[in-house]
């Protein structure tokens, strides 16, 4: 997929599984090949929802990058606290000379993390 800064990316939830009443989600890229990721879009406590879907805003800083990866995390809401994560390559259409900054990912029970 490509996207652009400024713009966004939709993500949609599948409508079958198990939302464990939503949690915490986060989206973000990395530029690095996966060995940093930034934040550009977090949720509380109500994601993710099944069947539903979002517009996840792409910073209209982001940099271009032929290969990028764009990632969902997920910290659950009830029963064992558990880290899930899934990624995609994307590439960004970005603005010339621009830089990512935020918080990093939340990163939850996993070692070293």
């Amino acid at each position: 997929a490509t996207y652009k800064a400024g713009g966004s990316a939709s993500v949609k939830f599948s409508s079958t599984g198990a939302a464990h009443n939503g949690g915490h989600c986060q989206f973000s890229l990395s530029y690095d090949k996966g060995k940093t990721f930034t934040a550009i879009h977090t949720i509380m406590n109500s994601c993710p929802t099944l069947g539903g879907s979002l517009s996840v805003p792409i910073p209209s800083n982001a940099p271009s990058a032929a290969m990028a990866i764009f990632a969902w995390t997920w910290v659950n809401k009830s029963g064992n606290r558990e880290f899930y994560m899934n990624c995609a390559d994307v590439k960004i259409e970005g603005k010339a000379g621009g830089s990512l900054s935020g918080p990093k990912i939340v990163i939850a029970n996993y070692p070293g993390g």
